[in-house]
């Protein structure tokens, strides 16, 4: 079956509309190759709290993942998970 990661994220501006882009990677993850982009998404946002899902068809594998965040164009944060059996 089909298994979701989920992300919740604040923005320290609600104020103003925002591109967000989040990249995720897997990390270390065997039988896949090192820091391979396995999602990507680009939004824009006007509200302050957001959540984003990512799925998969198949069971997420065992191994460390990583989420980079960039706003409007800039790198703004790096987050790891570890994914265990």
């Amino acid at each position: 079956p089909a298994q979701y990661v989920f992300l919740f994220y604040s923005l320290n501006d609600p104020s103003k509309v925002n591109h967000v882009k989040i990249t995720w990677y897997a990390a270390d993850v065997e039988s896949l190759t090192r820091d391979s982009i396995i999602n990507f998404s680009e939004k824009t946002v006007t509200t302050p709290e957001v959540m984003l899902r990512v799925r998969f068809q198949e069971t997420w594998r065992v191994g460390k993942y990583r989420i980079e965040f960039y706003l409007n164009g800039v790198f703004d944060e790096s987050v790891e998970f570890e994914v265990k059996k």
